[in-house]
């Protein structure tokens, strides 16, 4: 407080920003955290105008923040919500081009920037690897099929080590585009089963609720439910919540034909990563039965 003062008195209003703000639900749910903290920050902030704050997390922050439980709602009345994602396709063009040591070609700019979704994060990632194996193989122009040999490697669609140490990504989707937890096993599988409707396509397929309604349907009917574990529950709204839910945090895309909405994996580096890790939709569907 006495820090504060000290710097609205030079004339200066700060922005305080905490990374990692998600984390916060967790320590209120282990009963880390007290409701005072928030009543701080809300002195800080509305009553005595002294700073401001930025949160910033990974998707479920913007669940939170409607939450009535984490109290941010109450507290933090005149908290504004800013969803960051894809950039525009400029800007991506632009940071795919930063560096002077390497060049892309055009089409390898476009080919980068279709994969991340224009995604900042992603295009950070594949550029970097692309600078190692440029690095190792003495290049200093990158095309199409390098970018695609580093993105097999990175997606575990290659097992063939490469040059530059370029290997499968692992948690770096985590908590960005998916969770692998029981809560969210109906999320997971509608992913699975958006992901796999384009296994093997170099650029994913748009479906629509109906086909999702209809795989589950018919996966449904060739297992025999001695305990009738799903006999009671419907999928339809299951599917539609997590179709919603996958909407908000923009890990698909929606598009509208005629009066029919269609979705896809907006990430296809995700996609295809996704693909890897989970290639039979039979089982991913069977855990909903096994674990209900």
């Amino acid at each position: 407080m006495k820090i504060l003062s000290e710097i609205n008195k030079m004339g200066y209003f700060p922005f305080i920003a905490i990374d990692e703000f998600s984390f916060y639900k967790q320590m209120v749910d282990k009963g880390l955290v007290e409701p005072s903290f928030l009543q701080q920050i809300r002195e800080l902030t509305i009553d005595s105008e002294q700073a401001s704050f930025i949160f910033a997390g990974v998707y479920d922050l913007i669940d939170m923040l409607k939450d009535p439980e984490y109290g941010i709602t109450s507290s933090l009345a005149n908290t504004i919500e800013l969803q960051i994602g894809p950039i525009d396709e400029k800007e991506s063009a632009k940071l795919i081009d930063v560096s002077k040591k390497i060049n892309f070609t055009k089409e390898a700019n476009e080919y980068i920037r279709e994969i991340s979704n224009n995604i900042p994060f992603f295009i950070q990632m594949i550029c970097r690897r692309c600078g190692w194996y440029a690095q190792a193989t003495g290049r200093d122009l990158i095309g199409i099929p390098e970018i695609e040999k580093i993105i097999q490697k990175m997606v575990g669609e290659n097992v063939d080590e490469i040059p530059g140490g370029v290997i499968k990504l692992d948690r770096q989707f985590r908590d960005t585009q998916y969770r692998p937890t029981n809560d969210e096993k109906y999320i997971n599988a509608v992913i699975s089963t958006i992901a796999l409707y384009s296994k093997g396509r170099a650029k994913s397929r748009w479906i629509d609720r109906d086909q999702l309604i209809v795989t589950w349907g018919n996966h449904r009917a060739t297992k025999e439910l001695k305990s009738g574990a799903l006999a009671n529950i419907s999928i339809y709204p299951k599917i539609q919540e997590a179709i919603e839910t996958l909407c908000r945090r923009g890990v698909l895309k929606e598009r509208l034909i005629g009066d029919t909405p269609e979705y896809r994996i907006g990430l296809e580096l995700f996609r295809r990563w996704w693909c890897q890790e989970h290639p039979d939709l039979e089982s991913e569907l069977d855990k909903l039965i096994l674990n209900v």
